[in-house]
């Protein structure tokens, strides 16, 4: 991103321009991991008064994806228990049936 500001004389006139350049480049890569994110864990369960939202997360700079499963319990609209399961996903390589552990295809492996 390039950003340009005039100098500007007394009378207004524009005698110089300054430049500034920024690489958002990272900042691009991460809002794009987070949208992919975002579609990826959009699995939701209830079941009375628990809670299981059921998602993977993809490129966030570890050799394979994270298969998480978050377990909450409610009560009169309280949260009163949460749990975090967490693991790395298999690859097809590891997966004994050859089938992912989410979705209907393996994620990409980075």
């Amino acid at each position: 991103m390039i950003r340009g500001v005039p100098a500007r004389e007394e009378g207004g006139k524009i005698v110089n321009w300054y430049n500034l350049g920024t690489d958002i480049t990272e900042r691009k890569q991460a809002e794009e991991a987070s949208r992919r994110a975002e579609k990826e864990s959009r699995t939701v369960v209830t079941e009375g008064d628990f809670v299981i939202l059921h998602g993977r997360f993809s490129d966030f700079g570890l050799p394979v994806n994270w298969i998480v499963a978050d377990i909450v319990r409610m009560k009169d609209g309280i949260l009163v228990e949460h749990w975090d399961v967490i693991q790395d996903e298999a690859t097809r390589e590891s997966s004994k049936s050859g089938l992912p552990m989410f979705g209907d295809k393996f994620g990409v492996k980075r």
